[in-house]
């Protein structure tokens, strides 16, 4: 299988990708979640933080990450036609967590990508066939024709947030880059509303 491998500019610490740093994460509303259903009682921050979570108008969860089983599983993920991004952690190495715990945070909110996790403990032949050379690492795939043999593999080496992965996938044109913005769904509101309004207006004969 051939593949190509690009490195997209590393800029994790630029004042750009600070500002734009979610003040909260998706395990962080969970843990929230997880006391108000225990009844347990809240801080001010977190009661403050739910308020705002509940108020606003934010991307919900869609999906989890997937769990490579082995090669064959790994490539029908890949056959699906979507953008992969594929977390290679291992046990051994504890900011392996951090990784894992991140891909987690970010996979609800892009329901036109895939989250994957590869532990190289458990298959370690799809670490091999990919030629890894370390863990953790963050690649994304791309098989744009399920009928053609060509993946697109590119080094995922941004800020590992929700920001960072959606300029990530913007930057590098992947077709199926979805913008969680409220902006993105306001347009697409408006052309469900257009389109049906064109269907009920009578032709002139």
């Amino acid at each position: 299988m051939n593949s190509n491998e690009s490195h997209p500019p590393h800029h994790a610490n630029s004042e750009e990708t600070q500002q734009k740093t979610p003040f909260w994460s998706f395990s962080t509303i969970q843990a929230i979640s997880e006391k108000i259903d225990h009844h347990q009682g809240l801080t001010w921050k977190e009661f403050a933080l739910w308020k705002f979570y509940e108020l606003t108008d934010h991307p919900k969860p869609r999906g989890n990450v997937i769990v490579a089983k082995s090669m064959e599983h790994f490539d029908e993920i890949l056959n699906q036609e979507k953008p992969v991004a594929v977390a290679f952690t291992a046990p051994y190495k504890n900011n392996c967590e951090h990784l894992k715990k991140k891909i987690r945070e970010m996979a609800p909110y892009f329901e036109e990508a895939n989250f994957v996790e590869v532990d190289c403990s458990i298959t370690p032949n799809i670490c091999y066939q990919k030629n890894l050379v370390s863990v953790p690492a963050m690649d994304v795939f791309y098989k744009p024709d399920k009928n053609n043999d060509k993946v697109y593999r590119y080094r995922y080496s941004y800020s590992h947030s929700v920001y960072g992965f959606q300029s990530f996938l913007k930057d590098y044109g992947l077709s199926s880059y979805h913008s969680p913005s409220i902006f993105h769904r306001m347009v697409k509101k408006l052309e469900a509303i257009n389109h049906q309004q064109q269907q009920n207006v009578p032709s002139n004969k």
